[in-house]
């Protein structure tokens, strides 16, 4: 996401953090830390544990359903968890925010494990964010979770939202058949990399007239997508690269992984989110500046590409 110009806030959230992290490396040590992942058993094969002929149950975290309304009032996601790790979960997931400064430079905000991607947990997220000070960015960047997208319309309504475009294409090809896939990646590409605004709209009639065709699926797939796919258009052309996708917190993810792939499973559900913010204070993980962060300046345009095909 990148932030209105707001220094101070992002300052104070920066220091808030650092002290933080300086507390907790007193009270556990990464050292320590790194002993507790060594001593572990080995982790547990999410993939492995879905086969077989036994029967598998994957289960959801929910405050409520649009079938039968509210499931559970005393709702925390975070407790839920938590409660999921202590008797054996096989992973649990963690939300993160990226913010990125005026001088280009990316900030990790937060990062937190609520229990899983939800519309709630994202609202909490997002809302202590804003409750710790932070203005309502000028342009969010998103993987496609309908939870996140919905907890945006929320909170900040009027923020362009871009849709990763990476996500976007895995899922395109989901829908067609295996020997289309290299035809598709291919149309994909002229649509989504073209270096003009106007080459952008261009390329994607011709995507859409031409899959309607081939593969209805895979054109309904991208109608639905809307102009979220298309918002990085209304950002300067040096900007496209790091807008089109979330790139960002997928390194920040791998960055993680690389530095505990030999090591086994994490302590506790809390342990991930110290762990990364111990690796970023002590400089093991380094989040370079975006591309195009001279322009970031420049006001944006006020429309996306022409949707009409």
């Amino acid at each position: 996401m990148v932030l209105p110009s707001a220094p101070d806030i992002l300052k104070q959230i920066v220091e808030v953090k650092h002290q933080d992290v300086e507390r907790l490396k007193f009270d556990v040590p990464v050292s320590e830390l790194e002993g507790r992942i060594e001593a572990q058993s080995r982790p547990l094969n999410f993939a492995g544990s879905l086969m077989g002929n036994r029967v598998r149950i994957i289960a959801e975290v929910k405050k409520a359903s649009p079938a039968k309304g509210l499931l559970r009032e005393d709702f925390d996601p975070a407790e839920i968890a938590s409660t999921y790790a202590q008797n054996g979960a096989a992973a649990i997931s963690v939300l993160a925010a990226i913010g990125v400064r005026r001088d280009g430079q990316k900030v990790l905000l937060s990062i937190r494990n609520m229990g899983g991607e939800s519309k709630a947990a994202w609202r909490m997220f997002l809302g202590d964010l804003d409750a710790r000070g932070l203005r309502a960015p000028d342009f969010v960047i998103v993987d496609g979770a309908p939870g996140l997208e919905a907890a945006l319309t929320e909170l900040w309504s009027a923020t362009p939202v871009q849709r990763c475009t990476v996500h976007k294409h895995r899922n395109l090809l989901a829908h067609a058949p295996r020997h289309l896939h290299d035809e598709l990646t291919e149309d994909w590409g002229d649509m989504i990399y073209a270096e003009t605004k106007a080459g952008v709209e261009k390329h994607r009639r011709a995507f859409l007239r031409k899959w309607r065709l081939k593969c209805k699926a895979v054109a309904d797939s991208l109608e639905e997508a809307g102009d979220l796919l298309f918002a990085f258009t209304r950002l300067d052309p040096s900007q496209w690269k790091s807008a089109r996708t979330t790139n960002a917190i997928e390194r920040l993810n791998e960055e993680f992984r690389r530095r505990i792939k030999t090591r086994t499973v994490l302590p506790d559900a809390e342990t991930a989110p110290m762990l990364f913010w111990a690796l970023l204070a002590s400089g093991q993980i380094v989040m370079r500046k975006i591309d195009g962060w001279e322009t970031l300046d420049q006001p944006l345009a006020p429309e996306t590409i022409d949707l009409a095909a």
